[in-house]
């Protein structure tokens, strides 16, 4: 049953287990071998690493001199003749990308190149950005469309992080004269690369000869400007700019990081990030003079910073609107041009997380209701939700629930149409359980997507609303297949991986400084989280009611104290205290420090579990 309105308070969420992370066998003896700290050690023993462990300090500190060349991508030296000659003869180039971090990122890595380093004419590169809601995603039919009414009319289209699934589209610019070159990192369709394309780079190629599949769009677009620039170094274009394209590795660290991709297997990713953290961190550019205005507070703009401040803003925009304005954000010549796009994607920010906190409310009631009823996977309709923030709310329900989720909403435009954003769980394909569903046989013989695509950990959908049903059976019955020993063995719920416990006498400000030395911390590479048994102090709510402050004091000490914060403890500042003075809970924690009236340790909470 999928309930849409809910008089009953929202059940009571399960209790995380916490979970050690299991080590790789002899790499904390290794770790320490090399000299680092103990606690250090015991957090790299259970971390994705790309090199040996004979070479620890290169896998956490890549160069770039360790980047994969681009010359094992396939297609990219025909797709950087080809740029190159629009360049020498002065075509119309179409850029065109997708509205998250990632494509916006692409989108400015592209467009800088070509034009500063490759010295193309701004105004012969027209760029394009479906509208997430109208549009849907990729080089959809409306932005073909808007393509072959430009005038004068694009020779040459570059996508990236998309193209892959869109044959039919490249097709019709094709037939109008229009070569098509598709840069993408996603997963292929079963059909294969797009056959109408003049070129298709990207490592899931199955002609790829490139190491590293974990890589994002925005990182595909930067080797194919390598690529071109070369090119056009060896056809005598001058370049209006003389400096190496590292210079645009700020651009492609925002979208690596808010991709997601790994920044543990991926020495390329950790590399990158690394080099454009350095040229972020010097503000160069006006984007992140904006962003980031206090350059004097002494910290380090991080790879968190991008993935929780910068990241949600640029998406935002993207989830309810015109995605050209995060472009237009990163490329702004002023500091008053930055800070006026800047606050456009702040307001849709605070938007987003109005939006997000309603439709969460209501989903995380019908979640725990499917969850009472036994539900393996949760598939919630939400009649009242915005498609733009589903995947949001999506994940939100994951954490709490730690299984796959689906939220549906209506689509935009459509009387009929609904889309839905799915998440998965450790140990769950989306994209496999989508193409499950999309496999049963129906009665009626009619599809159950009119769309869908995604990856192992989220994906995507549209259909008939009165097939949600219809899915959210098939759904359960993939999710019970793939989950089967999870199911069997009672371990399907919400889960916290930790670093394991910490003695008490390592909760310094040196230790902290050693885990800092292992940063970016990201997917595939998380921050250090520690768990431990503590007796509650005090507890009081503060800024909007729904974060805490707590004191705490080791389990089986007779003095001392530690601070702690807990953001976001409670949905609603009217919720009960999820822990009480005098009480003894399990706490996953980061270790942290606080700079404010003195440097000292703190604790951020990330959830009491069991």
């Amino acid at each position: 049953m999928l309930v849409q309105s809910y008089a009953n308070p929202t059940p009571p969420r399960p209790t995380p287990t916490l979970i050690p992370r299991p080590e790789v066998a002899g790499r904390r003896q290794a770790a320490l071998r090399a000299g680092y700290h103990p606690v250090v050690a015991q957090v790299l023993a259970s971390r994705e690493l790309s090199a040996t462990d004979n070479d620890l300090a290169t896998a956490i500190h890549p160069g770039l001199d360790l980047l994969d060349h681009y010359d094992s991508l396939p297609g990219i030296q025909r797709a950087a003749t080809r740029i190159a000659a629009a360049i020498l003869t002065g075509e119309t180039i179409a850029l065109e990308t997708d509205h998250d971090v990632d494509g916006v990122t692409s989108h400015a890595v592209l467009r800088t190149a070509l034009v500063e380093h490759c010295g193309h004419p701004s105004d012969k590169i027209h760029g394009y950005i479906g509208h997430r809601l109208r549009d849907g995603y990729g080089l959809s039919d409306p932005v073909a469309d808007r393509i072959l009414a430009t005038r004068p009319m694009p020779t040459l289209v570059i996508t990236a992080d998309n193209g892959s699934s869109d044959e039919d589209r490249i097709k019709r610019l094709t037939e109008q004269g229009i070569d098509v070159i598709v840069t993408d990192h996603h997963e292929l369709p079963r059909s294969g690369p797009p056959a109408s394309a003049y070129a298709c780079v990207s490592p899931k190629h199955p002609d790829s000869r490139y190491p590293d599949l974990n890589i994002a769009g925005c990182m595909v677009a930067w080797l194919l400007a390598c690529a071109v620039k070369s090119e056009c170094h060896g056809l005598d274009i001058p370049a209006r700019k003389k400096t190496s394209l590292v210079d645009l590795l700020d651009f492609v660290a925002l979208g690596t990081v808010a991709d997601c991709v790994s920044l543990g297997s991926s020495i390329n990713n950790r590399a990158v990030v690394n080099a454009g953290l350095r040229r972020i961190n010097a503000r160069q550019r006006p984007c992140w003079r904006a962003m980031f205005p206090d350059t004097d507070s002494g910290s380090p703009i991080t790879a968190t910073d991008l993935a929780f401040t910068v990241g949600p803003r640029i998406n935002a925009r993207g989830r309810f609107d015109d995605a050209m304005a995060g472009v237009a954000f990163l490329l702004s010549d002023t500091d008053d041009q930055a800070r006026e796009y800047g606050a456009l994607l702040e307001r849709e920010n605070d938007s987003r997380k109005a939006i997000e906190k309603q439709m969460k409310t209501q989903a995380m009631a019908a979640a725990g209701e499917m969850v009472a009823a036994g539900d393996t996977a949760i598939v919630i309709w939400l009649p009242d939700g915005h498609s733009g923030v589903h995947g949001i709310v999506a994940s939100r329900l994951v954490e709490a629930f730690g299984r796959p989720v689906v939220c549906i909403s209506p689509k935009q435009g459509s009387d009929s149409l609904v889309t839905g954003s799915a998440r998965g769980v450790p140990g769950f394909n989306v994209q496999a359980a989508l193409q499950c569903c999309a496999d049963v046989p129906s009665d009626t013989d009619a599809d159950l997507f009119a769309a869908f695509g995604g990856h192992e950990g989220a994906g995507g959908l549209t259909m008939e609303h009165a097939h949600i049903e219809r899915f959210r059976s098939a759904y359960n019955t993939a999710a019970e297949a793939q989950l089967e020993a999870e199911i069997q063995a009672g371990s399907l719920g919400p889960a916290i991986l930790t670093d394991g416990a910490l003695d008490s006498s390592h909760m310094t400000l040196a230790v902290i400084d050693e885990l800092t030395q292992l940063a970016p911390f990201g997917q595939g590479f998380d921050e250090p989280v520690f768990q431990g048994s503590f007796l509650v102090l005090a507890v009081k709510a503060i800024g909007d009611g729904t974060h805490l402050k707590l004191t705490l004091r080791p389990e089986g000490q007779s003095h001392g104290a530690v601070n702690a914060v807990w953001f976001s403890a409670m949905s609603d500042a009217a919720d009960d205290l999820p822990v009480a003075a005098k009480q003894i809970a399990e706490f996953a924690y980061n270790l942290t420090a606080n700079d404010y009236r003195g440097r000292h340790v703190q604790l951020i909470v990330r959830g009491v579990g069991v």
